[in-house]
């Protein structure tokens, strides 16, 4: 197939002839994406127990297409589900997201896709991108459950004596969907189970599951919010009966293009390839001429973070806070989930806080009120919310939370931190906080623990601060939006996970060599920011 009649004309002109390969590994199929000398070549493989075994077999198949040698190509990106496992020591090579690489794919499919869904095998994504310059702007994923992806059809199609590839074609011959109200992979079985033996359709218990998934994917939509130019990609793309289930509940078609949509993530990685290839990033970034540090996987680790607070995959008490004064050694010694409430939210939340609240307050006061006030699920997850008294507005704000959402716990701060007693104060008031938590939870909390949390955040935020001091240099390996993305992980990652993600990171960013030049700094200030 020619780059042009597959790569929307927008965006045609900036595939080069650099030879680059993309490989996305997914959990039940490996696709490949060769491009060449003005064409695009692909490839498709079942995922084997062996990663690499896997993407050698695409790697040998798009060759033997395009009739090339091995040492003819120039980049390798792999993504995907077995991403991690690979390895081509010859090839200069590197690693991105399938978040990143679906979204990039999808942008050079078509230039007006501003929404991406992709359900794979074991699970489904809802990506919103930038149309400027197809990078990820937000997404959320759901990994907790197989209900929602392709592994769940399966399931439902060998109940129905049906393949997999015949269950979207079944579905279209329904006349009455089956109602599906299970949202657990286990019990939507037993239902259909059920439904079979009352005498129900096959068709139409089918359309049924689709719709089912098709609910659980707008959900996951209704949280970035939903912008035409939807593009549909991952394993189950080519599901004719999921298609339609999407657009009737979305009410809007999906974007058509020219390149089968299971191949979205594999372009997407010969896009980065090829960008790699021509900034001269070779393996570790150790050869770098131009480095952008990309964070997608990192944002990734938060959404999952977040996914499980609002999921309770485990029974621990959840704990918000509001201030940066409030210590999480000791949330982290209670045993409690926690993150810091600081996101100042969107447009909606804003003016529904604005309800409860006066108006001169802060959009910081009024977005967490709102948060509350418009069920966003993650803030409608906690248990309790703790802040130290710092300003009048974050008083009322815990005031007004403590009193239409959850419990509030508010602690004073001392206004004059360089005298005794206002240390004594404080003192008395963090161990005020530790009984409120040992109250929460119903546990002592050690205080050999709360040592050993003091000494592991130092470490983190040691890692943070040697980070930041890598932008004091002339090109600085990472801006400050980078960092202030970077800040995010320390109010919601767990402390253990942050230590090794930062270290990682910071390795890479150190790793990129320094160059001569002086670059305009500016600083922004103030509560918008």
């Amino acid at each position: 197939m020619r780059i042009q009649e597959i790569i929307t004309p927008e965006y045609a002109h900036e595939i080069s002839n650099t030879k680059v390969i993309g490989i996305d590994i997914g959990s039940r199929s490996a696709k490949g994406v060769l491009v060449a000398d003005g064409h695009i070549y692909t490839a498709l493989t079942a995922t084997g127990l062996y990663m690499q075994e896997t993407a050698e077999k695409i790697f040998t198949n798009l060759l033997k297409q395009a009739g090339l040698k091995r040492t003819d190509i120039q980049y390798i990106v792999g993504t995907g589900y077995g991403r991690i496992a690979l390895e081509f020591e010859e090839i200069p090579n590197q690693i991105v997201t399938e978040i990143s690489c679906h979204g990039m794919g999808a942008h050079f499919l078509n230039a007006e896709v501003r929404t991406v869904i992709d359900i794979g095998g074991q699970d489904s994504k809802a990506i919103k991108i930038d149309p400027t310059s197809g990078r990820v702007a937000e997404f959320v994923m759901n990994d907790k459950c197989a209900a929602g992806t392709g592994r769940f059809l399966e399931k439902i199609a060998n109940l129905l004596d049906l393949e997999v590839t015949e269950i979207g074609d079944e579905a279209l011959k329904a006349k009455k969907p089956s109602l599906i109200s299970s949202q657990c992979v286990v019990f939507a079985e037993s239902e259909v189970i059920s439904m079979r033996a009352k005498g129900e359709g096959r068709a139409d218990i089918a359309a049924g599951i689709h719709l089912s998934v098709a609910r659980r994917v707008r959900n996951l939509l209704n949280r970035i919010g939903i912008e035409p130019g939807i593009l549909f990609s991952g394993g189950v793309s080519n599901n004719i009966g999921m298609r339609l289930a999407m657009e009737e509940l979305l009410e809007a078609k999906l974007v058509s293009v020219k390149l089968d949509t299971v191949f979205a993530g594999a372009l997407g990685a010969a896009v980065y390839a090829q960008r790699y290839a021509h900034a001269g990033v070779g393996k570790n970034v150790r050869e770098i001429g131009e480095f952008k540090l990309d964070l997608t996987d990192f944002h990734n680790r938060i959404a999952k973070q977040q996914e499980s607070i609002i999921q309770g995959v485990n029974p621990n008490k959840k704990v918000g806070y509001l201030c940066a004064y409030t210590p999480p050694e000791l949330f982290n010694a209670a045993g409690v989930d926690h993150f810091r409430l600081y996101k100042a939210g969107n447009t909606n939340e804003v003016a529904s806080g604005e309800l409860i609240t006066q108006s001169v307050f802060c959009d910081f006061t009024k977005g967490c009120l709102g948060a509350f006030q418009e069920g966003n699920p993650l803030v409608s997850a906690l248990d309790k919310v703790y802040t130290f008294y710092t300003c009048d507005s974050m008083k009322k704000v815990a005031e007004a939370i403590n009193e239409y959402f959850v419990p509030t716990g508010i602690f004073s701060l001392p206004r004059v931190r360089d005298r005794e007693a206002s240390r004594d104060y404080f003192r008395s008031e963090i161990i005020n906080l530790k009984k409120d938590l040992e109250k929460l939870t119903g546990q002592v909390i050690p205080e050999e623990k709360v040592r050993e949390q003091i000494v592991l955040y130092n470490k983190i935020r040691e890692l943070i601060r040697n980070i930041s001091a890598l932008r004091k240099r002339p090109n600085p390996p990472l801006t400050g939006q980078d960092f202030l993305e970077l800040v995010k992980g320390f109010y919601y990652l767990p402390p253990e996970e942050q230590l090794s993600v930062f270290q990682g990171i910071y390795d890479t960013l150190s790793a990129v060599p320094q160059a001569p030049g002086k670059t305009l700094r500016l600083m922004m200030a103030g509560g918008i920011v």
